[in-house]
């Protein structure tokens, strides 16, 4: 299985990042669900229970249907503290840069 960035033959402006590839007979795209919903015109009613705001979103797309969606999150370590707290012993300024969901 090959897989890399793409667009949607059928629908050329809806997928940006996705990566997409056949599995036998089945085309699969994983990518943004913002994007991959447009695919499926049922997606927004079988996520009802799933709550975005807890991290990133990635969408599972079979032949043009949602088939999952997975919410990715970065915990913060235990040791978090102890490593700011030595950077700035060094003189060294952290800086942190956030992606935040713009749903």
């Amino acid at each position: 299985m090959t897989a890399g960035a793409s667009t949607d033959i059928q629908n050329p402006g809806i997928i940006d990042d996705a990566i997409n590839d056949y599995l036998g007979q089945h085309e699969v795209k994983l990518g943004s669900f913002h994007q991959l919903q447009k695919l499926d015109p049922t997606a927004t009613n079988k996520i009802n229970q799933i709550d975005f705001h807890t991290g990133r979103s990635v969408a599972l797309v079979v032949d043009n249907q949602l088939a999952g969606v997975f919410i990715l999150q970065d915990r913060v370590r235990s040791d978090s503290a102890a490593a700011l707290a030595e950077l700035q012993a060094r003189g060294i300024k952290p800086v942190m840069a956030l992606m935040t969901h713009q749903r």
